[in-house]
């Protein structure tokens, strides 16, 4: 990269303005300035001004209302992309609380743990004794 590139590259960096307008300005200030202008990046610098005053300057051409309406494009984004980036942890949040909450292996009931599970018990039914209930009058 020669130094005209660079300094193209540098002030193209501190341009805040929308695309088009970008390119235009700086097809416009490549081709009546740097197009006459030869030299390192550190020549440039000496005879047109640091990249950040450059792009300053070029900014100044650029109508004020679409600036505002590209920095409020530009927020709404921010906002919509952090909106779902939230809606994200927050949705997986309650999913794993759920599943959590769910997969407990036990249930306390008076003071005592009952171990819960999910995998079937093997019962033989001549160990199971069933209380009887006493029915009056039988």
């Amino acid at each position: 990269m020669n130094g005209s590139q660079a300094y193209l590259s540098a002030v193209e960096h501190r341009l805040d303005c929308p695309r088009r307008q970008k390119r235009l300005l700086l097809q416009k200030f490549s081709d009546s300035t740097l197009s006459e202008l030869d030299g390192s990046y550190d020549e440039l610098c000496a005879q047109l001004g640091q990249p950040e005053e450059v792009a300053e300057a070029l900014i100044e051409c650029v109508d004020p209302e679409v600036l505002c309406k590209s920095k409020r494009k530009k927020k709404i984004i921010i906002g919509v992309g952090i909106g779902a980036v939230m809606a994200v942890l927050v949705t997986a949040i309650i999913i794993l609380g759920h599943y959590y909450y769910r997969a407990r292996p036990y249930v306390e009931v008076d003071g005592h743990f009952t171990v819960i599970t999910t995998d079937p018990v093997p019962v033989e039914n001549d160990s199971i004794d069933f209380p009887q209930p006493d029915l009056p009058g039988v």
